[in-house]
């Protein structure tokens, strides 16, 4: 049984591997890792770790390691067709065998019958907009908001009519069942007596999708007179708000598949399409919750750079502080924009255009900063102790952390703006966290926390140091696996392990996908998987220098090994003529060689 690469695609960036491995393994957060114990070896001290934004798992104790389905698999005893049916399954995302029909009973189970009701509900809104008398309202509301017929279509803008039953009256026509529109959160019971009601009635609304597209709520705003001003779906099998974020997918969309060079996060549905209308199609929004530990968790998986946009109300410096938190840990550039008071990004775009939006990005505060002048700002002639009360919540974010050199940067820069000795904060800080030594500190002083020294150990495969460098460069990213592609070809390492990597990365390449993809097409060889997980597991450069020198100085060691392998070879066969008499191979073989000892090394291993 084989699955089509675009359904297996599909269930992978659906999945969170943090949710999935921790159904089986008790996980401590620690920065974008997640730690425990390994469930595939006795161990004491934990040393399994999981990457959250690269989406894999390591263990440095027994060198395990693998993506989501790798995990399934060897947790659950499963082949991997197993694991991605499974997976999809538990994510009602249907998927069918190359040749074959999914004849699983969980084809039809409440998430699919929730996702088709959500696509039926939202055809028949969006033809009320576009076809239904009585719209006029709502119509007027959109040219008041700049909502045009292209933002109409992108964002799939539907009418809600002031109807007590339209929708589910029209559903139930199309053969849906009462208790499945209930379920699915498009119709709400009755206070009295049987039946059912639209749960959407006088709104605009806006369908929410997740980060692959699959459609899995709707929020609606009223027009005219009604509370709330918006109401978003009730939690469903498909729908958890502190799961989505609006507007990821049709960032993804406009930007292209891999990561965002930034996103903007803002408050609300009519904030996010105001910033995509305006040329900033990366702005997204949480829906109804301020931003949550599974929010940034997300972000961290699909953006370099964060900026946060709120209201310049005492509510939106409140959510900065508390988003600060979240995001503090996460490798990412986080800045904190801050808009006039009593402006938003639709209101700010509308009155002064994208000019004025992207001066206001380009000021942002990184985030420290932004704390530092929260909690410090007009604190000028107070005590010591004052002081200290005002840094705690900038303490408690430093505390989380787990970078070291980052973390000492800012607790440095926090002295001196408190006016006290570097060594006393570090002793305060210790005091406030009630963090005695341990052994897992001991292990890790640097950073002050307990994440697992990776083991000294050989890689699961077979190669040459050089070859595993070059190969460990281009996966980590730090090595353009394109240059990498141009210059070197799987039939110049000298290792069959070396080679198979080789040749994956010159797959992904060929697809258009990231080398980390590697680890993906690794299913089946789990020394392999192990050794390239254990390489995607390290954020900080495996060598000192300049990491493009040290590949060109591999790739160069490569070359000089293929080109003494090619003039032995030329030499037998000059022997071999020689002692023919063929006059014409002969010297077709001496111009070979003569051009191969001419040609540069650098030209050969295709230059800088």
């Amino acid at each position: 049984m084989r699955f089509p690469e675009q359904q297996i695609e599909q269930v992978r960036a659906a999945a969170d591997i943090v949710d999935v491995v921790s159904a089986h393994v008790p996980l401590k957060r620690q920065g974008q890792n997640h730690v425990g114990l390994c469930p595939f070896h006795q161990e004491k001290s934990p040393s399994f770790s999981v990457n959250v934004q690269k989406q894999i798992f390591h263990c440095f104790g027994c060198g395990v390691g693998g993506n989501v389905f790798t995990f399934l698999m060897k947790v659950e005893g499963l082949e991997f067709p197993e694991a991605v049916r499974r997976l999809a399954d538990r994510l009602g995302i249907p998927v069918n065998p190359v040749g074959g029909s999914d004849d699983a009973a969980p084809r039809r189970d409440e998430r699919e019958r929730v996702r088709r009701i959500n696509g039926r509900a939202l055809e028949g809104w969006r033809a009320a907009l576009a076809e239904a008398p009585g719209t006029a309202p709502v119509r007027s509301y959109l040219e008041r908001r700049g909502l045009d017929a292209v933002a109409v279509e992108q964002f799939e803008l539907g009418w809600a009519a002031d109807e007590w039953d339209a929708a589910t009256s029209r559903l139930m026509r199309a053969g849906e069942v009462e208790q499945d529109l209930l379920l699915a959160g498009v119709s709400a019971p009755r206070q009295s007596g049987k039946g059912a009601y639209d749960r959407f009635r006088g709104r605009l609304m806006f369908p929410i999708r997740a980060v692959d597209g699959t459609l899995v709520g709707f929020g609606g705003r009223v027009i005219g007179e009604g509370a709330p001003k918006y109401l978003n779906s009730p939690e469903t099998p498909l729908y958890r708000k502190s799961d989505v974020l609006y507007g990821l997918y049709q960032a993804r969309q406009a930007v292209g598949v891999g990561m965002l060079p930034q996103v903007a996060v803002v408050e609300g549905y009519l904030d996010v399409i105001a910033c995509h209308r305006h040329g900033f199609p990366w702005a997204v929004a949480p829906l109804g919750t301020a931003l949550t530990e599974r929010h940034a968790r997300l972000l961290g998986r699909y953006a370099e750079r964060l900026d946060l946009v709120f209201d310049g109300d005492a509510a939106g410096r409140a959510a900065a502080r508390k988003a600060a938190a979240l995001l503090a840990p996460l490798s990412l550039e986080v800045r904190v924009v801050v808009l006039p008071a009593g402006e938003d990004p639709d209101s700010l775009l509308g009155k002064r255009g994208a000019r004025a939006f992207q001066e206001r990005l380009d000021a942002g505060l990184p985030l420290m900063e932004f704390l530092f002048g929260e909690c410090l700002d007009g604190s000028a002639g107070e005590s010591v102790e004052r002081l200290l009360v005002r840094v705690r919540p900038v303490l408690e974010v430093l505390a989380r952390i787990p970078d070291a050199v980052r973390s000492s940067h800012y607790i440095g820069r926090l002295a001196g703006r408190l006016g006290v000795d570097e060594a006393s904060l570090r002793q305060h800080m210790a005091v406030e966290r009630r963090r005695p030594a341990t052994e897992s500190a001991a292990r890790h002083p640097e950073s002050g926390h307990s994440a697992p020294v990776p083991a000294t150990r050989p890689l699961g495969a077979d190669m040459p140091h050089g070859e595993s460098l070059l190969l460990h460069l281009v996966v980590q990213g730090a090595v353009a696996a394109e240059w990498f592609v141009e210059r070197v070809s799987p039939e110049m390492f000298s290792s069959l392990a070396a080679r198979r990597v080789a040749g994956e990365i010159a797959t992904c390449v060929r697809d258009g996908v990231s080398a980390t993809r590697v680890v993906d097409r690794l299913h089946g060889e789990p020394l392999l998987q192990g050794a390239v997980t254990a390489w995607l597991s390290h954020d900080a450069p495996v060598v000192e220098g300049d990491p493009l020198d040290c590949a060109r100085s591999c790739v160069a060691a490569l070359v000089r090994r293929e080109t003494r392998e090619v003039g032995r070879l030329l030499l037998e066969d000059i022997r071999r003529a020689e002692s023919a008499g063929d006059t014409e191979r002969l010297t077709a073989l001496l111009r070979q060689k003569d051009m191969l000892t001419r040609t540069p090394l650098a030209e050969a291993a295709g230059g800088a």
